[in-house]
């Protein structure tokens, strides 16, 4: 399955300044992701999600999947303004405000969430740049690390995750009723049980 130009999906969005370049990222499966440019060196990452996996064509996949990627952004913005953009839709609006009295762990930074298009399966995002995956960055493949970087940096991430999952936990009534993931939970079953059915 093909995705359609990134150029073409920027075009109608305040983003629509960002069509000097577009350059396809890789490393992942699921999602079309390129990061778009404008002419004065500035970028943005568009992620589009088709009706079935980037790299997987003949595995279909909700593009609601991306419905769920836009609230938990906005529930993860911090106390950082909303993208104007996003200001217009309501649950996005009120899962920023309920995100926003989340604790916050110095050094984790989650990308901000610029645009969001159900109707045509794409999120604009705030691009972080070329940053090296967790996994590569810790290979033993990699020039050696201290031993106490790689404390730091496990030790943050452990600590946003449980602040996560306790915030989760105290605010489930709330959340639960926008992160009912259904089409996802069918897909992970389908996958799993023709594993196991071999």
């Amino acid at each position: 399955m093909s995705a359609p130009s990134p150029l073409a999906l920027v075009k109608d969005t305040p983003y629509a300044d960002y069509s000097a370049s577009a350059t396809k990222l890789t490393g992942g499966m699921i999602n079309f992701v390129w990061r778009l440019e404008d002419a004065h060196g500035r970028t943005v990452v568009l992620k589009y999600a088709s009706e079935a996996m980037s790299e997987y064509p003949n595995a279909p996949m909700s593009t609601e999947r991306l419905e769920f990627e836009a609230r938990g952004l906005c529930l993860l913005n911090g106390p950082r303004p909303l993208a104007a953009s996003l200001q217009q839709t309501p649950h996005l609006r009120k899962l920023a405000e309920l995100g926003a009295r989340m604790p916050q762990t110095p050094g984790v930074y989650v990308p901000r969430l610029l645009h969001y298009d159900g109707s045509r399966h794409f999120v604009i995002l705030e691009d972080l740049g070329s940053l090296q995956p967790y996994n590569e960055w810790c290979s033993p493949e990699q020039p050696a690390r201290s031993s106490e970087d790689l404390v730091l940096i496990s030790r943050r991430v452990g600590q946003w995750v449980a602040r996560l999952h306790g915030f989760g936990q105290g605010h489930m009534q709330v959340l639960g009723r926008h992160f009912v993931n259904t089409p996802a939970r069918e897909f992970l079953g389908s996958v799993f049980y023709d594993v196991l059915r071999g």
